[in-house]
């Protein structure tokens, strides 16, 4: 298997735009009725599909991790702990503090309530076992998606090396249990087949540059199937999510964007992250315990925040702990495996 060729700074920009843009769609359709009033604005951007643009991640996930493992594979499992899991544990330990200070049920706006699942189910969240053997943590229910994304970069390395029919047969596998069956339950990783197949995709695209059109015609399916989809949790305009997230992957590489372009798309994106993590539990503190109502209010105290859980947690709370933690862990675990045993050979 060849090395995909790197795609340019421009290129990687974009798409963390892209990556912003979905976490917006995904927050604006929890928010939506729950903590703000609906209108217009807000109801077409509710429209584009919250689960279509978690189809969009998977896309871009599954492109960025094909190239990331097919430029460095050493080192490969260290740089996705340490881009996913920090952050991702401070996102549920922050979440049994909103449970804490806004008590079950946490009833809201349209009268739904958040109730707490319980302390076993947020340990096994905390383990990334949640759609396994646990459902989400109810007050942060997007991590559905994340202890997926984690199983998908572990069989990144076997996937990789699979020729490119395997990888369609997988494709279509999915894309069947997607059509055919009903909503899945959160549980024994049912999901994870359900959502296979724009994962692969997007690793596709990442991994065979010259075999595009074959891949191209996964993804032209894959919005038919979008399309035609009969789920509750896929809305009208869906397609056009998915499709705008599928052009800007192929479109990605011929991006020209100067140097201050490029630094303010890189932040977004690295924002998109923790805004996905931490916006519902973040929603229903500031709604039940600071009383807040107005859509202004609301995007400035949960991007705000975001920023700040961005900053102390990822940039350099990662930097000053867990990337040293890691190493040192790694460090000791050569050391027990491959350490010779000392001493004069026998005669």
């Amino acid at each position: 298997m060849t090395t995909p060729a790197k795609p340019s700074e421009s290129a990687w920009a974009a798409l963390a735009v892209m990556r912003w843009v979905l976490a917006g769609i995904v927050l604006m359709t929890h928010l939506r009725a729950t903590f703000v009033p609906s209108n217009a604005a807000i109801d077409f951007i509710v429209s584009l599909g919250g689960k279509a643009a978690v189809m969009g991640f998977f896309l871009i996930s599954g492109y960025s991790i094909a190239h990331s493992y097919g430029e460095r594979p050493d080192g490969y499992f260290r740089r996705r702990f340490l881009r996913i899991y920090p952050l991702y544990l401070v996102a549920v330990l922050f979440t049994q503090l909103v449970v804490y200070l806004a008590p079950s049920p946490a009833v809201c706006l349209d009268g739904y309530a958040f109730n707490s699942a319980g302390f076993r189910t947020s340990v096994a969240n905390a383990l990334l076992l949640q759609g396994f053997a646990a459902i989400p943590l109810t007050y942060n229910i997007p991590l559905w998606s994340l202890s997926i994304e984690v199983l998908y970069y572990l069989l990144a390395p076997f996937l990789y090396r699979r020729p490119q029919t395997v990888l369609a047969y997988f494709i279509i596998v999915s894309m069947i249990v997607f059509h055919l069956s009903p909503d899945p339950g959160l549980l024994y990783g049912y999901t994870a087949l359900i959502y296979l197949w724009p994962w692969l995709i997007g690793f596709l695209l990442g991994r065979d540059a010259s075999r595009i059109v074959r891949t191209v015609v996964y993804g032209l399916i894959g919005a038919l199937l979008v399309f035609l989809s009969k789920r509750e949790t896929v809305e009208p305009l869906s397609v056009v999510t998915y499709l705008g997230t599928f052009a800007a992957i192929l479109a990605a590489p011929y991006f020209r964007i100067p140097t201050l372009g490029r630094k303010a798309a890189n932040f977004l994106g690295d924002l998109s992250y923790p805004l996905y993590l931490f916006h519902l539990p973040l929603a229903i503190l500031f709604f039940k315990y600071f009383g807040l109502r107005g859509l202004p209010e609301f995007l400035i105290a949960i991007i705000g925040s975001t920023a700040v859980f961005w900053y102390v947690f990822d940039e350099k709370l990662k930097r000053w702990l867990w990337a040293p933690l890691v190493d040192a862990i790694i460090r000791f675990a050569k050391s027990a495996c491959f350490t010779q045993p000392t001493g004069n050979p026998a005669p």
